[in-house]
């Protein structure tokens, strides 16, 4: 077309169809003439390919241009087999399924995973770990190697007293210097300040030298307990598919920095649990005291596991390698105790290492999947373990033997002068697992079998969790008027069939009778029988002396100061409970929350922050590269390139906070790619739908500080002021994302 100001003027005045235009052109000087050239642009089919990839894509490589080519560039169909027929790929998944860094504690979204017995546990054939130069999450205090000879050992390496691997000769140093035996040596970094590599022979820098990593060898300290206090675990043979090496996917190039290749590190793929040999093991997820010289609590000794080559004969010796693990608590598929048994494992724990309920609310993402449990594990969301003594048989037993304390529950008191429980007093009912008849014996109404029978049902258990013993009272309902005057009662049959027999109002409880005069009760068993006259003279009207515990079976929280509430009691006899009545619990998952898969490398992505935790050297900026290698991988290999490019195109209008900004996010990877993942799913959706899934996430939350707010009439009602709701998120919608 003709450029302003040069004199040409191009007047098209036909129809759409009629393609004639006059050009007028200014005169030309002497000598001069208009020459008119044309000319054809034409894309090859390869190029047009290109062009339409470079657009739709995060940009075509050479298979992909192919591919277009050979459906003469069909761009129509691919775009449609983009949006209906290429699943997704989440950037959650792809993280969780890669993460697995060695770690021998507890972590807040879950723990080490497979035990060594457990199908999947990691074996490794290097003595000393990456884990090693690490002591614990706490402290990041470093670990410490004492080498010892032992005459008809050898030579016994143990880090923090605990035993690692034995040699012929002593450790082998890179300059030919003799390392100190006897001594404690700080286990510090390599020679270039890096992390540890794993491997036999690779180069550690102990105290002032840089020895090489030995393998691991129970060769003469096997059988002597003061070395190896562990049974050695028969692994699946050697060079098997039962045992395989764990290697780097040679797909993911990029994840050089985390994921490892290692044929030093095998897979147990079966499962031992049958086996005698792993009962005396400790429990992973839980620190244990140890007697190591300068040691830490928490340190735990290693175990060792042989295997043998079926060809050679030949002996290979492995120690495990505590993984973390995430566990598999899906929208479709929830966790069925949300993590319970794990967070009870880990309940020990100091505050900030203990694992959390993984259960997640109920709300618009989970709620058309959600689960009822009743496992006596599954937990409520954010919710933690109780503490609990349950002062049962066995348990009264060894509180006695181990405080002297005379413990006992009363037994064979007589019903005579009690009021009627028809009359709104307390009555106590006992179950009697063993009466199938339960047969009316003391004649009472049916009005009244069924209001206490319902009163059984619906009683509170929830601070006591006692299935057996049962202290109900009638309210607003109703006797038979024949037995408004009956201190006994007799049987009644509760909703589930099963049978309570009314008691007298103290039977079963559990005094401390240490100070009372024995001639006044007599002890048959387990259980003390006494007059009614000196319960209520005497046990009764003392309760500072006579110390009320509880009902028998009753579950005592730690708290108080009974005899239940001392260190040594709670140390022998405490245990966590979530749900010890196996009430009704709703289980719900949260989208692309699997599991870490076993067969994607090993010490993969990590899952804290590196400040205090002692998880690994990397600092922030290092770990929340691990956000970008996910998002990078998919953006270049993932299947759903159209979707992947919409995705990143949505996020770049709904935007939230990076480095600096008051709301850092690089330390919180898998709660970023979640995030990121709502633009994923909602690529090909509506922008309303998208808006609603951002608004209930927490990090949006974060960001424009609307998570927690509350109307202005919610701040008269609840605080007694007038304030006014926070606006910054509408003011972003209506401003910025819409």
């Amino acid at each position: 077309f003709a450029k302003t100001g040069s004199g040409v003027s191009v007047n098209c005045p036909g129809a759409e169809d009629d393609e004639t235009c006059d050009i007028t052109v200014p005169p030309l000087r002497e000598g001069e003439v208009y020459a008119l050239e044309s000319y054809v642009h034409e894309l090859a089919a390869h190029e047009e390919a290109a062009r339409f990839l470079e657009q739709a894509t995060f940009g075509p490589n050479l298979n992909g241009i192919n591919a277009m080519v050979s459906t003469s560039n069909d761009f129509e169909s691919w775009v449609g087999e983009q949006i209906n027929v290429v699943p997704k790929s989440s950037h959650r998944q792809f993280f969780r399924k890669r993460t697995n860094p060695k770690l021998e504690y507890a972590y807040d979204v879950g723990a080490v995973g497979s035990f060594p017995c457990e199908k999947f546990s990691r074996w490794r054939k290097y003595a000393l770990s990456s884990r090693d130069q690490i002591d614990n999450r706490k402290t990041s205090t470093l670990k410490y190697l004492q080498v010892d000879l032992v005459p008809g050992v050898g030579y016994v390496w143990k880090v923090d007293g605990n035993f690692r691997t034995v040699t012929e000769g002593p450790p082998v140093t890179t300059d030919g210097s003799t390392f100190p035996l006897g001594e404690r040596q700080k286990i510090k970094w390599t020679n270039g300040g890096s992390w540890m590599s794993d491997c036999v022979g690779c180069v550690i820098q102990v105290g002032d030298h840089n020895i090489q990593n030995p393998a691991v060898n129970v060769q003469g300290a096997e059988g002597d307990a003061s070395i190896l206090p562990y049974d050695v675990v028969d692994l699946p043979a050697y060079g098997s598919l039962d045992l395989p090496s764990i290697e780097s996917p040679a797909e993911y190039p990029m994840f050089s920095t985390w994921i490892h290749e290692n044929e030093a590190t095998l897979l147990n793929t079966t499962d031992l649990e049958d086996s005698d040999q792993c009962n005396n093991f400790p429990n992973f997820r839980q620190p244990i005291p140890h007697n190591g010289v300068g040691a830490p609590d928490g340190v735990f000794p290693t175990v060792f596991g042989r295997s043998i080559d079926p060809v050679t004969l030949e002996e290979h010796i492995f120690a495990y390698d505590p993984h973390f693990s995430f566990y598999e608590n899906t929208v479709e598929n929830p966790l069925m105790d949300g993590g319970g048994q794990v967070v009870i494992d880990t309940a020990d724990l100091v505050a900030g290492t203990q694992v959390k309920c993984q259960n997640a609310r109920r709300n618009l993402l989970n709620e058309d999947h959600c689960k009822m449990s009743y496992l006596s594990t599954a937990c409520e969301p954010n919710t933690r373990p109780d503490k609990v003594v349950v002062i049962d048989m066995p348990n009264l037993a060894g509180i006695r033997a181990l405080t002297g304390r005379k413990l006992f529950p009363l037994s064979g008191l007589v019903i005579t002068d009690e009021i009627s429980p028809c009359s709104s007093s307390t009555s106590r009912w006992v179950k009697d697992e063993t009466d199938t008849s339960c047969e009316n014996v003391a004649g009472i109404g049916e009005m009244t079998q069924d209001t206490f029978g319902d009163l059984i049902d619906r009683r509170d258990i929830s601070g006591t969790h006692n299935l057996k013993v049962a202290d109900v009272r009638r309210v607003l309902r109703e006797c038979d008027s024949a037995d408004t005057s009956k201190s006994y009662l007799g049987k009644v049959q509760a909703g589930d069939g099963s049978c309570w027999h009314h008691v007298h109002r103290s039977e079963l409880t559990v005094f401390d009778l240490t100070d009372a005069d024995a001639s006044q009760y007599i002890v048959t068993g387990d259980k003390v029988s006494m007059s009614t006259s000196f319960l209520y003279d005497t046990i009764e009207a003392n309760p500072s002396i006579y110390t009320e515990i509880g009902k028998l079976d009753d579950h005592i929280q730690d708290g108080g100061s009974h005899p239940i509430n001392t260190d040594e009691v709670q140390s022998a006899f405490a245990t966590y409970e979530f749900n010890a009545a196996s009430g009704a619990v709703l289980m719900c998952g949260s989208p692309d929350e699997v599991s870490s898969d076993p067969f994607e490398g090993d010490n993969g992505f990590d899952v804290s922050k590196p400040q205090g935790t002692g998880t690994r050297s990397s600092s922030i900026w290092q770990l929340s590269t691990q956000r970008h290698v996910t998002w990078a991988h998919l953006a270049l290999h993932g299947a759903d390139e159209l979707r992947q490019k919409m995705a990143w195109s949505l996020s770049q209008i709904v935007a939230v906070g990076l480095p600096g900004s008051g709301m850092v996010f690089n330390e919180e990877t898998e709660h970023y790619i979640a995030f990121y993942d709502i633009f994923v799913n909602y690529a090909f959706g509506n922008y309303r739908q998208l808006m609603g899934a951002f608004s209930f996430n927490n990090i949006m939350g974060g960001w424009l500080s609307f998570t927690g707010n509350k109307s202005l009439q919610a701040n008269i009602d609840e605080e007694g002021k007038a304030n006014f709701p926070d606006e910054n998120f509408a003011r972003e919608i209506m401003q910025l994302f819409s």
